[in-house]
Parts: structure tokens; sequence; C-alpha cells
């Protein structure tokens, strides 16, 4: 995570954004990512800072029985014992619609991400269809340390910026005790607003991106908050 905010902040210092309005969107762990590459970040303002399910957590309010650490156990496991080769685009697909939690994602989300996310390759003597992330390189977003550091950070982001946190309702990843720990204002984690989106899990941008968007724009039509820099 910590590469990935440096590469936010490499962007956010070249002349592809100098002069135009930015909004910062993360989902899930890259929220640590934008806190990590922006609480120190002085020279850009943000007009809102949109973090949806993100995992940004405190091991001090952990226990060995919290549902946050187990699901990260699980995650982990999961990713290294899953599946990672199949014969053409066709098996995959038909893979990818039985499984958690691509079965539940929206067709469009489906369709760009068969397109976008794997390639082809050359395992033993025969071509392969394999992710473009390799197993290892997605575990490394899943360590917590990053999201550790990146919350205690986050009060500094939201003492420069409106930090704006969405949930949602079918909790599959972030337990109650995580989503206070992100909204602790005797933290100085001050969120300038807080929804819980409906009927949708922890992948809801892939689920329902229409309803996601809705949420989005709610929070950017609202009545501007100045910047706190």
């Amino acid at each position: 995570m910590k590469g990935y905010g440096e590469a936010l902040r490499y962007f956010l210092e070249s002349e592809l954004v100098a002069g135009h309005t930015i909004v910062a969107i993360g989902h899930s762990a890259s929220t640590a990512a934008w806190t990590l590459g922006c609480s120190f970040y002085s020279s850009v303002s943000f007009r809102a800072v949109i973090f949806i399910e993100s995992t940004l957590d405190s091991i001090k309010s952990m226990s060995l029985d919290d549902s946050s650490i187990n699901q990260y156990l699980l995650k982990l496991q999961g990713t290294l014992l899953r599946k990672d080769a199949w014969d053409d685009i066709s098996s995959l697909s038909q893979w990818l619609r039985k499984q958690y939690p691509w079965k539940l994602w929206d067709q469009r989300v489906l369709d760009i991400y068969l397109k976008h996310g794997f390639k082809t390759v050359v395992r033993g003597e025969k071509q392969v269809i394999m992710p473009k992330i390799s197993k290892m390189q997605e575990v490394g977003a899943y360590l917590y340390q990053d999201h550790i550091v990146a919350l205690e950070q986050l009060s500094k982001l939201c003492s420069k910026f409106p930090v704006h946190s969405v949930f949602v309702q079918r909790s599959e990843l972030i337990s109650k005790r995580a989503r206070a720990v992100l909204c602790d204002k005797s933290e100085g984690r001050n969120m300038a607003s807080v929804m819980i989106l409906p009927k949708v899990g922890h992948w809801c941008v892939q689920e329902k991106p229409e309803l996601v968007a809705e949420a989005i724009f709610g929070i950017l039509n609202a009545p501007v908050a100045e910047s706190r820099l």
C-alpha cells in the first residue's frame, strides 16, 4: 500500500491534474493508499475524500475473536489456495460465475474484469489464462501493517479535507467495531458524513455500480465544505 500511495502522490504532483478539481475516491484497501500518500501532502486541495468500505483499522481495539481478524485470515488463506489458471476465457468465465464474490457482480463489471484482469501465459507446454496480478501481489494489499499505520494518519487527512465514509448493509469484511474505530471523533477522525448502502456487501462497487455512483453524486451535490487547510 505504501508503494500505491507513492504512485498516487506522484500523480497528484504531475501536470496531468494541475488546475483541476480533485475528488479522492477509495474502496477497500485502496483507502490505505490514499491516506498514506496524501496525509502529508499540502499542495493540492481535495474537494472531497470518499472512502467506501475502508479497511483502515487499529490493532489496539482488536481481540482474537474479532470478526475483522477472522475475515482477514480467511481472505489470505482463500487467496493463496484459490485456482489461478484456466484453459480458456470460456472456462474462466464459467468458473467466476459460480464463485463468491464474482457471482454477485454486475455483468458489465464482470465482463470488464474478464477483458482486462487476465493474461495468456505459457505454463509447461500449454497456454493458460491467469490473473495479471499474482497471488503474492494480491496478498500484499491485505497485510495489516499498512492499514494500521494509515489509520494513525487519517486524522491528519480529516483535519485538512472533508472525508466521507460509506459502508454497506450486508457486512462481510468490516466489523461494527472497525467502523466505529474509523469514525472515532475522539481520535480526530471527524467524518463529514457517514452513509450505509442498502442490500449490498463489501464489493458494492462491483455489485451495484449505479448505487455507489448515486451515493458519490449525493456527496458531491451536497453543500461543499471549505478545505481545512
